[in-house]
């Protein structure tokens, strides 16, 4: 079978939840051998920007939440969305600082901040701390993806 006939499948097996199916379609694909730089450098670089990308992501859609909860007249959604905010954003600092990368320079990789997002972190409370951790958890999740397919040695 080609790459699309074999990416159609797995994405299609991914979608059912069929994963016996997906790792039957990576264990049946062909193998290439490659020369590549530093697999712990090029693997963490990409795990830092799809982070970012993915914490930009959902500050937005809380900013979308916030307003969409704003115009319905909704003070403890309003209060909620903000909270949400504070702690993704001091999680993902802390996040930024274990890996020692300054968080502007890291979110420059996705375009910064959008506008509203920006004034929602300014306005957002002292985050708390059982919402900083189910971010932290969040952000841990995502940075220890496997690559689908890929064998570490």
């Amino acid at each position: 079978m080609n790459v699309r006939e074999r990416i159609c499948l797995t994405i299609k097996a991914i979608a059912q939840k069929d994963y016996a199916q997906v790792r039957q379609l990576i264990d049946s694909c062909p193998t290439e051998h490659v020369e590549v730089a530093s697999l712990e450098f090029l693997n963490t670089t990409r795990m830092l920007c799809r982070v970012a990308q993915l914490f930009e992501c959902d500050m937005r859609g809380l900013a979308l939440n916030l307003a969409s909860t704003d115009t319905r007249d909704n003070a403890g959604g309003i209060t909620d969305c903000l909270d949400q905010i504070a702690a993704a954003h001091r999680a993902f600092t802390e996040f930024c600082d274990d890996f020692g990368v300054c968080v502007d320079d890291l979110l420059g990789t996705v375009g910064g901040h959008h506008p509203a997002v920006a004034y929602m972190i300014g306005i957002s409370p002292e985050p708390q701390a059982d919402l900083v951790g189910h971010w932290r958890q969040a952000f841990a999740v995502a940075a220890s993806g496997e690559v689908l397919g890929e064998k570490r040695h």
